[in-house]
């Protein structure tokens, strides 16, 4: 049989790589190997049928090493300021004697401080310090400084005798005190929303209590506490990214309106079951909050604009302004006139608008265009501005990341009340009237704190609620008097989302599992 042209050359190659291997002499390395191997095993056995010794070899015994005494600990540095010490000295003598004070031998090493050394002025206790583990408690004190919340040392005051407060806060104390946390369901079974909720609140209506939720992937929760038989919560994907805002519309408390950081807005029926994209405002980066004012809806992005609808005509009526040229975080209405609003930004203000006069905006970054309105007061922070909010009193109440939260009495001042004059002058320069130290630096996995008013308690008190890092809820009135510190074992995350109940005193809260943390 002929053989093929490949078959030939396959045969060729077949020959060629004998050779190779004859020459490399693989197989004789083979061979080795598997004679070593045999040999191993040999070995193996043999010692395995090896008679032992019943007495083992005496052992050496050991030399025991003295010991070399541990060297003296290195003295620290010392400074000369603090001993009262010029900082250079032309004298000798002078200089020897600054020496001999602060313990310095002949050989350059440091000693200890004198016990007699007088101590004056301003010390910096670092350098007080006398091993590593109180410096390392040094940093921890320093550090811990900025993140003390007042709410923490809520039991404190309530006990103080030296603190008076009206009856009406002492009466609202005792209400909040006997609170208990809802406790039909544990709460690590009330997950409201797949992932971490940014914003909370309740229904208006008090006849249930019924809680709508929104997370950071889109998803509107609502859980109906009332419902004794069954876990009954349901939540929906609404947005393509986190809502911002849930708002209701007094006029029908069947429709919830959501904000979104896909700037689109979406008016949920919540008895049909049916969610309607209300508009996509196509200009901005996302949506930070929303209201419904009267026939108008208002919202603010995440790039300095402020826009109003009329929702009888939402297609014809978009007014866009520009009141920033960075994030507004949240914007407020005042309940007394519609036209004035409050901005807190990340451009660490917080600023009072007049939307009646509109004007060029000469100091925009971007070329879009928008006119602002007129601006009669600022209140410059140290950090940005996270949210800002305003009561039926005519108070402000703003926190930031500058640990505080502010509280302004703005009808202490009629300038405030009658809004923009027309006339170009500066801004009022605002002050708050009380300052509460409060750590409002969240992080990466926890939500942005926001204070909020009560819409309109029944107790006639203006009082507002926010989220405490060390896992309560912390409620005040508006002259700064703390009412309640909100907590339970079962409140396993810091309830960053927070609200109260528009006209009930109930409180509820939420974080980064989604749990529904409810008092009343």
């Amino acid at each position: 049989m002929t053989l093929s042209e490949f078959e030939k050359q396959r045969q060729a190659n077949i020959e060629r790589n004998k050779e190779l291997l004859s020459s490399l002499k693989i197989n004789a390395l083979s061979n080795d190997i598997a004679q070593g191997i045999t040999k191993v095993q040999t070995e193996e056995e043999k010692k395995a049928t090896r008679p032992r010794a019943n007495a083992a070899k005496p052992r050496t015994p050991r030399v025991k090493k003295e010991k070399k005494a541990d060297a003296p600990p290195a003295p620290r540095r010392k400074s000369r300021r603090l001993a009262g010490e010029k900082a250079a000295s032309t004298n000798d003598k002078d200089l020897e004697s600054a020496e001999r004070k602060m313990g310095k031998s002949d050989n350059g090493n440091k000693g200890e401080i004198d016990e007699d050394l007088e101590i004056t002025g301003t010390l910096t206790l670092k350098e007080l310090l006398k091993n590593e583990t109180e410096d390392s408690l040094m940093k921890i004190l320093i550090k811990s400084e900025s993140k003390i919340s007042a709410g923490d040392y809520y039991d404190i005051i309530v006990k103080n005798p030296c603190i008076e407060v009206s009856k009406d806060v002492q009466q609202l104390r005792e209400e909040f005190s006997k609170f208990k946390i809802y406790d039909q369901w544990h709460p690590k079974d009330l997950k409201i929303t797949p992932d971490r909720v940014q914003v909370i609140t309740f229904h208006p209506s008090a006849q249930h209590k019924l809680i709508l939720a929104g997370d950071t992937m889109g998803h509107l929760g609502i859980f109906n506490a009332e419902n004794k038989q069954d876990i009954d919560i349901i939540n929906y994907k609404i947005h393509s990214r986190n809502i911002s805002h849930i708002e209701f519309n007094y006029n029908d408390l069947s429709k919830v309106y959501t904000g979104s950081s896909d700037s689109v807005v979406r008016s949920t029926d919540l008895n049909r079951g049916k969610s309607d994209v209300f508009c996509i405002e196509t200009t901005s980066e996302g949506i930070t909050d929303l209201k419904i004012q009267g026939n108008d809806l208002l919202f603010s992005t995440k790039n300095g604009v402020f826009v109003k609808i009329d929702m009888r005509a939402p297609t014809s009526s978009n007014v866009a302004l520009r009141l920033a040229n960075q994030k507004i975080g949240g914007f407020a209405v005042n309940p007394l006139d519609s036209n004035l609003i409050a901005t807190g930004s990340l451009d660490r203000t917080l600023k009072l608008w007049d939307l009646r006069y509109l004007q060029d905006c000469d100091w925009s970054k971007y070329n879009d265009g928008f006119q602002t309105a007129g601006n009669y007061a600022v209140y410059d922070s140290k950090l940005s501005v996270s949210y800002v909010d305003w009561n039926r009193s005519n108070d402000l109440v703003c926190n930031g990341y500058d640990n505080t939260v502010r509280l302004f009495h703005l009808n202490s001042n009629q300038e405030f009340s009658k809004g923009y004059s027309g006339i170009e002058t500066d801004p009022i320069v605002m002050a708050p009237d009380n300052t509460i130290q409060h750590n409002c630096k969240t992080g990466r996995w926890v939500s942005i704190l926001k204070t909020r008013w009560q819409r309109c308690g029944k107790d006639g008190t203006e009082k507002f609620s926010v989220g405490n890092m060390s896992k309560f809820i912390d409620i005040y009135d508006n002259h700064g008097n703390q009412l309640a510190h909100l907590g339970d074992i079962d409140m396993t995350n810091v309830p960053a989302a927070c609200n109260l109940h528009p006209t009930e005193n109930w409180a509820v809260g939420a974080g980064a599992s989604s749990k529904v943390y409810l008092y009343y």
